[in-house]
């Protein structure tokens, strides 16, 4: 790459970017299926120099995404809201297993694959150590409940 940069010459330079989410056939042993809910698989691939890009907060035994990063590893299968239910095939319920889980897979395998839950008509935001759920009614947001 150096030496193209340097020769000053004009170049293409062709990106393959994975984004792969599919709907989740199989989730890890013992999970049950919550009506309403849609479940993903999510792909993330390791990118040198890039961040994994992703905050996560635990609530009511359950890992939910509090933030992603845009043009980070984790902008390319997850939204802020969804909920982590496994990493590679291992249930997670707690912030420093599915950190530990996600860290180690990068480590080992260069991509993590996360089933993830989320559901379609309810926006969840994390604020802080407080989660707000706004679920959308008849055309209209309500809050539900908040948690400080």
């Amino acid at each position: 790459m150096r030496s193209v940069k340097k020769s000053k010459q004009a170049f293409t330079l062709k990106i393959h970017r994975l984004i792969w989410n599919v709907h989740a056939e199989r989730l890890p042993e013992g999970y049950d299926r919550v009506p309403g809910y849609i479940y993903i698989l999510g792909l993330m691939v390791k990118i040198p120099g890039a961040d994994i890009g992703m905050n996560i907060r635990s609530f009511n035994s359950k890992v939910y995404v509090a933030n992603v990063e845009q043009q980070s590893m984790a902008a390319t299968s997850c939204l802020m809201g969804d909920c982590i239910v496994a990493v590679d095939n291992v249930p997670v319920s707690t912030v420093a297993t599915c950190r530990e889980k996600i860290v180690a897979a990068f480590t080992n395998n260069n991509f993590v694959s996360a089933s993830l839950k989320y559901f379609p008509f309810a926006e969840i935001v994390v604020e802080g150590v407080g989660i707000v759920i706004f679920i959308q009614r008849k055309g209209k947001m309500m809050i539900k409940k908040k948690y400080k």
